[in-house]
């Protein structure tokens, strides 16, 4: 177990503790009034009894009845007989049960709120937790994003300088070092676009654009990589579909959406990629489907989370640092759209549907 796994163990046993001595400490008060109350009723009790048995001895010792209702206004004097007044006993039951009921309510507010803080204490150290795991998975992520590329692009380059292999091996070398190049570049890129993002230095200027005209360089850009891989890239692009956007905003998402699929579909038997745009209820819908690894449905809000990737890194064989989906959440978000992913399962592949607001919609 990893240190902060150690510490994250210690403040939930820390917490529980808290949490009994605190459910004790209430229920402690509650019995602790309770047993007040009855006391302090059951000495006004005895101190009426004892009234009782005086107001007895003036009637024997010839006090008038008149003088003795006099000196004990509670008390009912009747042929010679004296009681309690019946409204005194409902009187004490009434204030017995209202005081009882209050101390109870205090009590469980209390326990309540109690139990509501640590709830949210607990969460956040959860999440905290969590995060710090997302954290971790990126750290390794990075490193192997960065030292993948450069080892490849070192070994093809210093082939080439060692050796002057044939034309069909140079051109081989040199696109290997260019992929490397491009892997790298994608990543930084990635980085840099959540570091603006999250700093608001990344000002979008919506207009109303052609939808097909705005989508063009990411698709013309994956196309190659999606034939060198033996990917089917099959687009359906609806024309004169006019969306009020940012183009660089839909070039990024796009981009981030088709990188994803075609990382997904590596393992995939006859890999497609489909990129599918038209106009629906007053919106553009613009999808990126796959017949890839697909996700377990209960991840699909998750995998837009800032560095989530599911799995453990020491384990993955795909790349990526787990930002490009975040990426398209914050962007989508700001251009006032939507985007949602949708997964039967793993190896069902995934649809990731997003939503833009036409340039004549109100």
């Amino acid at each position: 177990m990893t240190r902060s796994g150690k510490t994250t163990r210690y403040v939930r046993i820390a917490f529980a503790a808290l949490l009994i001595f605190s459910a004790a400490q209430v229920s402690w008060w509650i019995l602790d009034q309770w047993l007040f109350i009855n006391q302090v009723q059951a000495n006004v009790r005895f101190l009426y009894q004892q009234q009782v048995r005086a107001a007895h001895s003036y009637l024997d010792a010839g006090v008038a009845p008149a003088t003795v209702a006099e000196l004990f206004p509670e008390m009912r004097i009747r042929d010679g007989s004296v009681e309690l007044d019946p409204g005194i006993e409902e009187r004490l039951r009434q204030e017995r049960h209202s005081r009882l009921n209050r101390y109870f309510w205090e009590g469980g507010f209390f326990f309540v709120v109690l139990l509501a803080s640590i709830g949210v204490i607990g969460r956040t150290l959860r999440h905290d937790a969590a995060l710090r795991r997302r954290q971790q998975n990126f750290l390794a992520a990075v490193s192997h994003e960065l030292k993948s590329p450069l080892a490849a692009a070192r070994i093809a380059a210093e082939t080439l300088k060692l050796r002057d292999p044939p034309l069909e091996q140079r051109r081989h070398h040199v696109d290997r070092i260019l992929r490397s190049i491009g892997r790298l570049e994608r990543m930084i890129t990635n980085l840099l676009e959540t570091v603006r993002l999250e700093e608001g230095e990344l000002a979008l200027r919506p207009r109303s654009v052609d939808l097909a005209q705005a989508i063009a360089p990411a698709l013309s850009e994956f196309e190659e990589r999606a034939e060198d891989r033996g990917v089917s890239l099959q687009v359906r692009v609806a024309p004169g579909i006019m969306v009020l956007a940012d183009e660089e905003a839909v070039w990024l998402v796009l981009r981030n959406l088709l990188a994803n699929a075609l990382e997904a579909v590596r393992e995939a038997d006859g890999a497609c990629v489909e990129v599918i745009a038209r106009s629906e209820r007053a919106a553009a819908v613009l999808e990126v489907r796959d017949n890839g690894g697909g996700f377990r449905p209960q991840e699909a809000s998750m995998l837009f989370e800032k560095f989530y990737r599911p799995g453990d890194e020491m384990r993955r064989g795909g790349h990526g640092a787990g930002l490009g989906l975040h990426i398209v959440r914050e962007l989508m978000a700001r251009s006032g759209g939507s985007v949602h992913a949708h997964s039967e399962g793993p190896g069902c592949g995934a649809v990731f549907r997003t939503r833009w607001p036409l340039a004549d919609s109100p």
